[in-house]
């Protein structure tokens, strides 16, 4: 990418880190796609032990009795991703480290300091016990959405490029300011109703996709297969899992046309049908309650235009 070029390796990568949204770094944290097919249940019940230890973690700040003057730690999360473990034999830790750097105040020490010092001792403190609330809330948003779905009813595949040139890099008048500034953009979709697949055990089906925003032409084609797995007996009886493999994208307008995009496939699950349609229709990016998203990696490109993936995503 350019940007490697022009700050170096590691602050392109340190840049690119910052700009993440919380909701994207945990996903990626969670991402046990690699461990085989009961990923799913096992990310399912980490987040859930996540969930509590981070709200562990805020309500010891607030106990405090004393706002701190500084602290430089950082909340640090961790999971043990074994190859073949259960969800008993994975363990999540939440922690705050680099405590070398932080200055903390007893009972003495805060009624030393004169009252300009304590009004900027309380804010910052505030403005740390936030951070920590807020990350604790994506967690949260995280939970809700991707473990509490009964079952799956639709999915809205959404199609995103992300320019290597970070800023000012949208290519599209309908762009919201915030693509316009990250250089990442939802460009097309395509909503699959999985109660009018008749039979969810075909290789594979073609979907209409359409360009978001505008007036939602059609633009492509986009090539996936669906399937629902019986529920195991350590589960609720009623549920299900629902695998949604992406096979490759074939655009008929050249809406990616830079070899240096970066070109990703975010799955969402709905509940039904009617509220995957509710979130083509707007363009604010977070999904709604009682959805679930997933993001594959980076898409291949063929000589032909073609973006190939061959990946899949399982909803619990």
């Amino acid at each position: 990418f350019i940007w490697r070029h022009v700050v170096g390796e590691k602050a392109s990568q340190r840049l690119v880190l910052q700009r993440l949204k919380a909701r994207d770094f945990l996903a990626y944290w969670l991402d046990l796609s690699s461990q085989g097919a009961d990923y799913e249940r096992r990310v399912m019940a980490l987040a859930w032990t996540a969930l509590r230890e981070l709200a562990d973690l805020v309500r010891m700040l607030v106990a405090l009795p004393w706002p701190q003057q500084w602290v430089g730690c950082s909340v640090g999360l961790g999971l043990e991703a074994q190859d073949g473990a259960d969800e008993e034999g994975q363990r999540v830790c939440v922690k705050l480290f680099d405590w070398g750097r932080s200055e903390l105040y007893n009972e003495e020490r805060y009624l030393k300091l004169t009252k300009p010092q304590q009004q900027a001792c309380i804010r910052r403190w505030r403005r740390f016990v936030a951070a920590c609330s807020r990350l604790t809330w994506e967690m949260a948003r995280l939970v809700a959405h991707r473990c509490c779905g009964r079952r799956w009813g639709a999915v809205v595949i959404e199609v995103w490029t992300e320019s290597p040139l970070f800023f000012g890099t949208s290519r599209r008048s309908n762009s919201t300011e915030a693509a316009k500034t990250s250089g990442k953009e939802r460009i097309a979709f395509a909503v699959v109703d999985l109660a009018e697949l008749r039979d969810l055990s075909k290789p594979a089906s073609t979907f209409t996709l359409r360009e978001f925003g505008g007036d939602r032409r059609t633009v492509g084609a986009v090539c996936a297969s669906f399937q629902r797995e019986a529920p195991d007996q350590r589960g609720d009886p009623t549920a299900t899992t629902t695998s949604v493999t992406v096979h490759y994208i074939k655009f008929s307008h050249p809406l990616v046309g830079s070899q240096l995009d970066m070109t990703t496939v975010r799955v969402v699950a709905f509940e039904d049908c009617g509220s995957a349609m509710d979130s083509v229709k707007s363009d604010r990016s977070p999904a709604p309650p009682r959805a679930c998203a997933q993001v594959l990696p980076p898409g291949v490109r063929l000589r032909d235009g073609t973006l190939s993936w061959d990946a899949s995503v399982k909803f619990v």
